[in-house]
């Protein structure tokens, strides 16, 4: 019993982790949430877990009573059209979490073409604001860091933290180089974004 127990203990934890991110939320208590764009087992789960409703929207378009009602929208690498969607289903003052993982080396310019822009101009243009973009280290399971890669002193601080031989060293020099030339956000594997729609039609803020 007791190592049962233990077990329920640790998938718990691990589910929790997977859903370090909602701490970026000014509410970290997750109500009713929707999803969008690729199913990863490890996240659904997660949000079955702590969420207070869950809806899985899949590729058809989602009812009436769906659109604008909900507080949070999960969006993982969606398509544009899936980016949209997920848009249409927050309710004003609501906010979309985007996960995208990212490779130096995507699988072909059909991808490429379907995938959706998750730059800030990009989502400023569908009407969202407080777009901030975030990099997640090692990867989005199992957070170490959940970075904002527009603020330079967060990532210098990050990129030190991070020990280790000639490899560890390299990439933090790169980096660093990275960071300079602005171009961090648009090539660290793991990436996401939050931003608000806002609950008036007051325009985007820096």
């Amino acid at each position: 019993m007791e190592a049962r127990d233990c077990g329920d203990r640790l998938a718990l934890l691990e589910a929790s982790r997977r859903l370090d991110w909602r701490f970026l939320l000014p509410d970290p208590e997750l109500g009713r949430v929707a999803h969008v764009g690729e199913a990863e087992p490890a996240l659904l789960d997660a949000l079955q877990v702590f969420a207070a409703g869950l809806t899985v929207v899949g590729g058809g378009a989602s009812s009436e009573q769906e659109q604008g009602s909900f507080p949070v929208v999960v969006a993982v690498a969606p398509t544009a059209e899936g980016l949209d969607r997920a848009i249409g289903l927050l309710r004003p003052g609501g906010w979309l979490y985007l996960e995208r993982r990212r490779s130096l080396f995507p699988a072909g310019r059909h991808r490429r073409a379907r995938a959706a822009p998750v730059h800030r101009r990009a989502l400023v243009r569908r009407g969202l604001d407080q777009v901030t973009t975030y990099w997640h280290w090692p990867n989005f399971a199992a957070s170490k860091w959940i970075v904002p890669v527009g603020d330079p002193t967060a990532v210098r601080y990050a990129l030190h933290q991070h020990r280790g031989g000639r490899r560890a060293q390299m990439l933090r020099r790169l980096g660093l180089v990275l960071l300079r030339t602005g171009l961090l956000g648009h090539v660290v594997p793991c990436v996401s974004v939050v931003a608000q729609l806002p609950s008036t039609g007051a325009g985007a803020t820096q």
